[in-house]
């Protein structure tokens, strides 16, 4: 009997039997080339249909040229693009899987080609790109809807059991539905009934091409969480229209491309599933159409939790599905300690609107499934005697990976504990889920035949007496140091991990200067802040969180402003006497001088790697790695790690 019942009990979605009410959410990929299928894009869904998922809906599957925005993205609408579609649904079918085709228009919303002219229902702007669309006329509407039913088609063709339509998110359905950005006055606007035309003539068009056998979802906004949008009273009157017209699925997100996009993919500064009572709303109006939510379901207890209080028929994953694709086999063999924790971090949705393939931070299968497994590494041709120096997230990969493939291993760490600055980083605000991360990959290590060493200082003659073949440094980075601090300044000049392990700080006011460019100076910010310091942010990028990613962003920017944070972007410390701070604006060429009892460095870190000039010329093999080598973000740390390992 399984730990969880419901996750695990089957469902029926129009005329398909699932196994499971774990659903594969849509993602994009980027894994297509020349608007097709490839090799790396079948074996990106046949790895998680062997993981065991209920239902997978595909990526974002392009219905007419102006929803092309690059070459990662397949062109349904084109005769050619269905053989390597079949390709997908026969690799996912083998395992059991049904599986449905997404299918969207982008509309009027520029993440990746500034230079087209997009069309939508009105000429409103995309709120993310600024940029004012093209008006469809009546013609280039039924285009699109014509659009639409021969990518179901040739969705069909190819094997996939139904289709779903992209109708949240703010993209072309939505942008018709919405009150928001429908602004006309024709047949296609105003009303609710008018503004549903255009997504009624889509499903009714795909019925009478497809059958009724063939199942039709729509994942709808059930809150767009913009005034004057959509909102869980308006998605429920669509949700009903949607049933009348013979829609057999409702997915349910939020959220559309404007400063509510974080709601899209909350990260971890959310709370688990944050969203499922919109879901339940939705449900209420769908008389009995199962309805799956989604958004921030990483663990089965949550999913198992919203199936039992009714809040969906199934509930949507992606993230996590993308961390660990095993997830629902490991669940269901009752290894629930096993699963690689998706971490909420973003890294992965950070990847899309870039065009560049889909990226995990700690599971380097993630685009190569048909040559990487990343709990399975190929054993090694010749065992090795390995040493790893440092127990951080890089020494902690490479010793996991190195051990799995049969060699000895020998862990040294100069702490009494495991994980090394990742320990701090879970700490700043919001970030607790960081550390799921690091305490997977302790727990690895623990398990494996891998001879941990902690409060060991490193040597060369203590390294050298365990007679190594192959050693890896991984160090790590000091703090930074600065050359424009005097007298009185420099007693008041802390580093970013100073305040996050609790450190006494001098009173007065705060600066941080933040050269890391993702969490950690904003993150110190907030905790300056809540001491009721006035604080400054001061970054020589040209915005705030410039590494992070745009959802991750747009909560780092509201936190930071409710908190009364100062922020001086394009600027850069010059000098500072312990009582303020001067800063250069790097374009304008001025200076400004900025209160400051206690300055505050995130970045740039020093790489400490000497041990490994040391053993080079003693040892066959030194490999530096992680922030030893060059100081850098935690995926970088455990890519390496994990590519080091495989080659030893």
């Amino acid at each position: 009997m399984t730990e969880f019942p419901r996750l695990f009990s089957p469902v029926r979605v129009g005329g398909l039997a699932l196994a499971n009410r774990l659903v594969h959410v849509a993602t994009l990929n980027n894994l297509a080339a020349g608007n097709r299928a490839t090799d790396r894009s079948v074996a990106y869904y046949e790895v998680r249909a062997r993981g065991g998922v209920g239902l997978i809906v595909s990526e974002g599957i392009a219905v007419h040229p102006k929803a092309v925005p690059t070459g990662a993205v397949i062109a349904g609408f084109e005769a050619g693009a269905v053989e390597g579609l079949r390709r997908i649904t026969e690799a996912v079918h083998r395992h059991g899987v049904p599986m449905l085709a997404q299918l969207w228009h982008l509309g009027r919303q520029q993440l990746w080609t500034p230079i087209s002219a997009p069309w939508a229902p009105s000429e409103a702007a995309d709120p993310h790109s600024l940029t004012v669309p093209h008006a469809m006329s009546r013609a280039e509407i039924a285009e699109v809807v014509a659009g639409f039913v021969t990518t179901a088609r040739h969705a069909r063709e190819a094997g996939f059991d139904g289709v779903e339509l992209h109708g949240a998110h703010g993209y072309l359905i939505t942008q018709f539905l919405s009150p928001y950005s429908n602004r006309r006055t024709d047949e296609y606007g105003g009303s609710l009934e008018h503004r549903m035309r255009f997504v009624l003539e889509i499903v009714g068009g795909i019925r009478d091409a497809c059958g009724p056998g063939f199942v039709l979802g729509v994942k709808l906004n059930g809150h767009e969480f913009v005034d004057g949008g959509i909102d869980t009273t308006e998605a429920r009157g669509i949700a009903r229209q949607l049933v009348l017209a013979g829609v057999d699925l409702l997915g349910v997100s939020q959220g559309n491309f404007s400063k509510s996009l974080e709601a899209h993919a909350p990260d971890m500064h959310f709370p688990p599933a944050p969203f499922r009572h919109i879901a339940r709303e939705i449900r209420g109006a769908a008389g009995g159409v199962p309805v799956y939510a989604m958004a921030r379901f990483t663990a089965p207890a949550e999913a198992e939790a919203a199936l039992a209080s009714g809040d969906a028929d199934l509930v949507g994953m992606s993230r996590a599905l993308i961390a660990d694709p095993a997830l629902p086999a490991k669940i269901r063999a009752g290894r629930v300690d096993d699963v690689r924790p998706c971490i909420v971090c973003n890294v992965c949705w950070g990847a899309i609107p870039q065009g560049r393939p889909l990226f995990c931070i700690y599971n380097p299968s993630v685009g190569h499934e048909a040559t990487v497994d990343a709990d399975a590494p190929p054993p090694a041709a010749t065992a090795k005697r390995v040493v790893v120096i440092g127990g951080g997230l890089a020494g902690l990969e490479a010793a996991r990976v190195a051990a799995l493939r049969g060699h000895a291993v020998t862990l040294l760490e100069r702490a009494g504990v495991l994980g090394g600055q990742a320990l701090l980083a879970e700490r700043l605000p919001g970030r607790a889920d960081f550390g799921r991360m690091t305490r997977w990959l302790v727990g690895r290590v623990e398990r494996l035949p891998i001879d941990v060493r902690l409060e060991t200082e490193a040597t060369r003659a203590g390294v050298l007496a365990l007679a190594p073949d192959a050693v890896v440094v991984a160090t790590g980075a000091r703090p930074p140091v600065v050359s424009w601090a005097e007298g009185a300044g420099l007693s008041r000049v802390m580093s970013a991990w100073d305040v996050v392990d609790g450190v006494t700080l001098p009173s007065g006011d705060a600066v941080v200067v933040d050269a890391d460019g993702e969490h950690e100076g904003p993150g110190v910010a907030e905790l300056l802040a809540a001491e009721r310091r006035r604080v400054t942010l001061v970054t020589p990028f040209d915005h705030v969180g410039f590494y992070a990613n745009y959802l991750s962003r747009i909560g780092i920017m509201r936190r930071l402003g409710q908190a009364g944070v100062r922020l001086l972007t394009a600027a850069a410390p010059r000098r500072y006497d312990g009582a303020a701070l001067t800063v250069e604006h790097l374009y304008a060429r001025t200076s400004e001088r900025v209160d400051a009892g206690v300055v505050v460095l995130a970045g740039p870190n020093r790489a400490q790697a000497g041990l490994a000039d040391e053993l080079r010329d003693a040892v066959g093999e030194v490999h530096v790695i992680g922030d030893a080598y060059a100081p850098r973000k935690a995926a970088a740390a455990i890519h390496e790690g994990h590519r080091i390992g495989r080659s030893l």
